[in-house]
């Protein structure tokens, strides 16, 4: 269902299809809050989402999908902080968050995700210092974090990893 002209909201009654193993409903106009019926999907791998119209907050029942391997919920009008249920995604390979309005700190807990391959939290309005526990994410390949209005500097745990370049614009 991607990439169409898509609208409204996103529907009450997908919870009723628990075999789902994705989601993919990315660039489409769809608008309203991401429903927290969404945490009923446990069979979900990818959770795809982004680029549309959704406002509101992360639901935290997005940590009643322990299987996933790929959340994406970037380019869209998210507020608020990450929930610390999705710290609970231990199967997680990929977190896009990127182009929201998501406040609050980057949360340590990201750093015991162990599968995450890429981290992306870019254009957004996270402050404060970057948590040292991102220098744990052994697998991780991409981290993206510029444009926010994080402080501090750039934890020695995470210097002696290996990221993608350009990885920090804009970091002091």
């Amino acid at each position: 269902l991607s990439e169409n002209r898509l609208s409204g909201e996103i529907p009450l009654e997908l919870e009723m299809m628990t075999n789902l193993k994705g989601i993919a409903v990315h660039e489409n106009n769809l608008s309203g809050t991401i429903i927290s019926q969404i945490g009923s999907l446990t069979s979900l791998l990818e959770l795809s989402l982004d680029t549309n119209n959704l406002t509101g907050t992360i639901p935290t029942q997005l940590g009643h999908l322990e299987m996933l391997e790929h959340l994406y919920l970037f380019e869209n009008q998210l507020t608020g902080t990450i929930p610390p249920e999705i710290g609970t995604l231990t199967n997680l390979k990929t977190l896009e968050f990127d182009t929201n309005n998501l406040t609050g700190t980057i949360p340590a807990f990201l750093g015991h995700l162990d599968m995450l391959e890429w981290l992306i939290l870019y254009d957004n309005v996270f402050s404060g210092a970057i948590p040292k526990e991102l220098g744990q994410l052994e697998k991780l390949e991409y981290l993206f974090l510029s444009e926010n209005q994080l402080t501090s500097t750039i934890p020695l745990e995470i210097g002696t990893s290996e990221f993608s370049s350009g990885a920090f614009s804009n970091v002091p």
